[in-house]
C-alpha cells in the first residue's frame, strides 16, 4: 500500500484546508513528522486512518471526536480526502465525520451524519473508472479488501497509535499469528496444505476402491468353468510320476528280457538317465489349489500392488481363453 496525498479541511487544529503530497516529500524513501506538542502530528495519522476506516487510530480514546476541528463554525463541513494505491488499484476516498451543523431553517443545530465516497481511479490524479461507492458499509468492505487489513490490524502494523507501540507485542499468540498471516499473505500456504491433504485422502480412497474391485474380479474368475479346468503345477507333476511308474511296470513284465546264467534272477539295470534321475519326495499337502485360489491366498494380508495384480489377472484370463 502507498499513500499519495492527503487533503484536510476543518480537521483537528487545521481550520482551513491543508494538502500533503506524500509522493513529493517521500521521494527519498522516508520522511519525519516533527513539531511541538499540539501542532497536529497525531491529527495527520488520525486523518489517514479515518479516511480509510471511518474512525481514528485509537478508537478507545474518549477524545476520538477530536477529528472535527473546534475552530470551525456549524456551517463549515469537515472533510478528509485520501488518495492511495494497492495491488488492487488506485483509489480516492472522501469522508466527512458526523457533526452538529446549523439548521437550514430556523434556529439551533441538527446532526449531520458521516458520509463517504470512494472512487476507483485509472491512475494517480486520473479520472474515476466508475461511479463512486456511497454506502458506508460497501465502501468499508471495498477498502478493507483493497488494503488487505482491518482497522485493528492496520493500527497494529502500519500505524501505531500514540502510547500503543507495544500493542502487537502484548497480543496473544493466536492473535499475532492471524495478524502475521494477513500482513504477509501466508494464508495461501494453508490453502495449499489443505488441498494436498484432501488430494492424498482422495487418492487413498481411490486405491482402496480399486483393490476391492480387483478382489471381486479375481473371485469371479475363480468361479469361471474354463478356469477350473486349467491343471495346477502339482497335478502336472503327479501325472508325470504315474507315467514313469507305468513304464517301469511294463519293463518288468516284458518276457523278451533274459535272465543271467546261474539261475539267479537279478534286477535289470535302469538306463543311466533314469538312474541319475532323483524322484521328488513331497509330503502329502492335500488337494492342490487352483490358480485363482493361489492368487487370492497371495493377496491376503498383503499391500495390493495394483499393476501386478492387473497383470496376473490378465494372464489368468488369457490362459483360460487359450484352454477353451
Amino acid at each position: 500500500m502507498r499513500i499519495h496525498s492527503l487533503t484536510m479541511t476543518g480537521i483537528g487544529p487545521y481550520a482551513g484546508q491543508e494538502h500533503i503530497d506524500f509522493d513529493a516529500v517521500g521521494a527519498s524513501g522516508r520522511f519525519l513528522l516533527t513539531g511541538p506538542t499540539g501542532s497536529g502530528k497525531t491529527t495527520i495519522i488520525d486523518a489517514i486512518v479515518f479516511a480509510l476506516y471511518g474512525n481514528v487510530a485509537d478508537s478507545a480514546d474518549s477524545s476520538k471526536e477530536r477529528i472535527r476541528s473546534t475552530l470551525v463554525g456549524p456551517h463549515t463541513e469537515s472533510v478528509i480526502e485520501l488518495v492511495f494505491s494497492t495491488g488492487a488499484g488506485v483509489y480516492r476516498v472522501r469522508r466527512t465525520p458526523a457533526y452538529e451543523r446549523a439548521k437550514r431553517s430556523g434556529q439551533g443545530t441538527t446532526t449531520q451524519n458521516a458520509t463517504v465516497k470512494l472512487w476507483h481511479l485509472a491512475e494517480v490524479g486520473g479520472q474515476p473508472l466508475d461511479e463512486p461507492v456511497t454506502r458506508v458499509g460497501d465502501a468499508d468492505a471495498e477498502i478493507a479488501r483493497a488494503v488487505g487489513l482491518s482497522r485493528e490490524q492496520f493500527t497494529q502494523t502500519v500505524v501505531l497509535p500514540q502510547g500503543k507501540f507495544a500493542r502487537f507485542l502484548r497480543a496473544d499468540s493466536s492473535e499475532r499469528q492471524q495478524l502475521l498471516k494477513d500482513v504477509f499473505g501466508t494464508g495461501i500456504y494453508d490453502a495449499i496444505q489443505d488441498a494436498l491433504i484432501q488430494a492424498s485422502r482422495d487418492g487413498a480412497r481411490r486405491v482402496e476402491q480399486a483393490a476391492a474391485d480387483l478382489r471381486g474380479q479375481v473371485a469371479s474368475l475363480g468361479r469361471h468353468p474354463l478356469l477350473t479346468e486349467v491343471p495346477s503345477p502339482a497335478e502336472t507333476a503327479d501325472a508325470g510320476e504315474e507315467a514313469n511308474d507305468a513304464d517301469h511296470g511294463a519293463a518288468r513284465d516284458d518276457p523278451s528280457r533274459e535272465v543271467p546264467s546261474g539261475g539267479t534272477q537279478e534286477a535289470l539295470p535302469l538306463p543311466m538317465e533314469d538312474a541319475d534321475r532323483e524322484e521328488p519326495k513331497e509330503a502329502d499337502a492335500g488337494p492342490a489349489p487352483t490358480p485363482a485360489q493361489a492368487l487370492e491366498a497371495a493377496m491376503a494380508g498383503a499391500t495390493p500392488d495394483l499393476v501386478a495384480l492387473r497383470r496376473v489377472g490378465a494372464e489368468v484370463l488369457e490362459a483360460s481363453r487359450g484352454r477353451a
